[in-house]
Formats: structure tokens, C-alpha cells, sequence
């Protein structure tokens, strides 16, 4: 099952349908999620996994992920901050200059290849969190912003995850053991050259 490791091939899972919900992979339940059933199968990892609730010290992709599933179930605007919490699980590995860390490596891990594509994720990185610091340090805002910055915060939570999924070494960085190996790999992103994770340097890219 999922809490020993146990991958359960597709066919598998078409052949007993009502099993889908217990025989799968880390990989495979984080796939459904991010493809759009949150909440449904964020309750079936509690469920399953007694890791997520006994281990305090989870590495930083199981604990944003389940930071990710929680938030669907919160009223705003502490969803939308849960959210950005999720981000921050992510890539973050220092307490201060917390927006230009999830700026810049968001940009560069989703966007090595185009420079204009790079600047819009990072500008939208930090229009997000100017309404999250906004809601925590009591300052006013509008139901509106958040109905209109919600969705895409939710899409940017997605496709980092998706991308940390779709790619193997990556995958291995964030789920392994090495924290110092992750944290290294997320540093390295501020200089736009990504260390053994990627094996590019965007630097030399446009």
C-alpha cells in the first residue's frame, strides 16, 4: 500500500477500481491532486498515511502538498494564505527575503528556457504575496482581490508540483532524504544556475 511504497501499476487499478484510493504510489496520488481532486483524495492521505500526522519533521514537498490539500477545506482568507504557505513549503529555505526567493526560483525552475516567461511568473510571484502580506500583517483588502488572485495562486501551487513530479532527478531532490542536496539545488536557483537536480545552466539560456 501507499504507507509501505508499494506502486500499483494502472492496469492494476482498472481491474479494481475500488482500490484506487489505497494502491497507489507517492507519485501517483500526488498526480490525481494536482490534476484537479484536492480535497477528496487530501482526506484519503490522512487516512492512509500515519507519516503525514507522526512525523513532525516531514521533507518539504509531503509537507506542502499536505498544506495544499488542507487549504481547500478553509474558509478566505486563510485559504488563500494556506496556499501561499504551500509555496513557501516549496522552495523556500530562509526565514528572511521570503518573496524574492519564491520570485526568482519559481521563475527559474518553471521557465529556464524563456526570459519573458521567467519575468511574468516572477512578477506574478510577487503580486500574489503582496496581497498574502496584505491578510497577515492587518492590512486592508478587498473579497475581490482574492477571487481574482486565488485561482492563479492555485495554478502556480499546480505546476510547480507537476513539474517537480514530471521530472525524475527533481522528484528525488524534494521526496529524498537530503534535505542539504534540496536546499542546495533551491539556493543555486537565485543565481539562475541550477545545481545537479537540473544539470543546466539557464544562466547561458535567453
Amino acid at each position: 500500500d501507499w504507507s509501505r511504497g508499494t506502486a500499483v501499476s494502472e492496469s492494476e487499478l482498472a481491474k479494481n477500481p475500488d482500490m484506487r484510493p489505497l494502491l497507489v504510489s507517492p507519485q501517483q496520488m500526488t498526480r490525481w491532486i494536482i490534476q484537479g481532486l484536492p480535497h477528496a483524495i487530501g482526506q484519503e492521505l490522512d487516512k492512509i498515511s500515519d507519516k503525514l500526522h507522526t512525523n513532525v519533521s516531514k521533507n518539504r514537498l509531503v509537507r506542502a502538498f499536505q498544506f495544499f490539500c488542507e487549504a481547500f477545506s478553509l474558509s478566505q482568507p486563510h485559504r488563500f494564505v494556506i496556499f501561499s504557505v504551500c509555496l513557501e513549503a516549496l522552495v523556500s529555505t530562509r526565514r528572511t527575503e521570503i518573496v524574492f526567493q519564491l520570485a526568482s526560483r519559481l521563475a527559474w525552475m518553471l521557465e529556464p528556457e524563456d526570459h519573458s516567461k521567467r519575468r511574468d511568473i516572477f512578477k506574478e510571484t510577487t503580486q500574489l504575496y503582496d496581497l498574502r502580506s496584505k491578510i497577515v500583517h492587518g492590512a486592508n483588502f478587498g473579497a475581490s482581490e482574492i477571487e481574482n488572485r486565488e485561482e492563479r495562486l492555485i495554478a502556480l501551487c499546480r505546476r510547480v508540483f507537476w513539474k517537480i513530479l514530471s521530472d525524475d532527478r527533481l522528484f528525488e531532490t524534494f521526496f529524498g532524504k537530503d534535505a542539504k542536496a534540496c536546499d542546495e539545488y533551491l539556493d543555486s536557483l537565485n543565481l539562475g544556475c541550477p545545481g545537479p537536480a537540473d544539470g543546466k545552466n539557464p544562466a547561458s539560456r535567453g
